[in-house]
């Protein structure tokens, strides 16, 4: 009987073993979540954004500035008359600057640069070719 007993315990050991190693292979490999999937989305546009910018050059800062300002002025009046409003319409990036020319040994200033960004956002499509005709004729 005690050799039953000897074959049970080695057996025992055995799946005792086994038990630890698979519990400690799980508790390595930790939860695991995969997911594979595509996504295709259509969407029509519901804004569209133009961009203009109003430059003016004169040997002049203060004359290249009104300038500048003229034509933004008139582009903004213009853009009023097409019936889009003032909140649809952006003014940013005011800059002044003197121009010159390095070709040679000797810098030579070519005059001032005055420029002003115009952003105009527009939910109507069909102003936008109004848009870029009033920017052309504001200068």
């Amino acid at each position: 009987m005690e050799k039953r007993v000897k074959g049970r315990s080695w057996i025992w050991a055995a799946a005792t073993i086994a038990l630890i190693v698979i519990g400690y292979l799980f508790y390595i490999s930790g939860p695991e979540i995969s997911a594979t999937g595509n996504a295709e989305i259509t969407a029509r546009p519901d804004m569209i954004s133009v961009y203009a910018i109003s430059q003016a050059r004169d040997t002049s800062s203060s004359i290249a500035q009104e300038k500048a300002i003229a034509i933004s002025d008139k582009f903004v009046s213009e853009l009023e008359k097409l019936g889009i409003s003032e909140e649809d319409i952006e003014l940013s990036n005011y800059n002044v600057y003197e121009d010159f020319d390095w070709s040679s040994s000797e810098r030579k200033s070519l005059g001032f640069i005055a420029s002003q960004s115009i952003t105009v956002k527009l939910e109507e499509f069909n102003k936008t070719s109004g848009v870029i005709k009033a920017a052309t004729a504001a200068g």
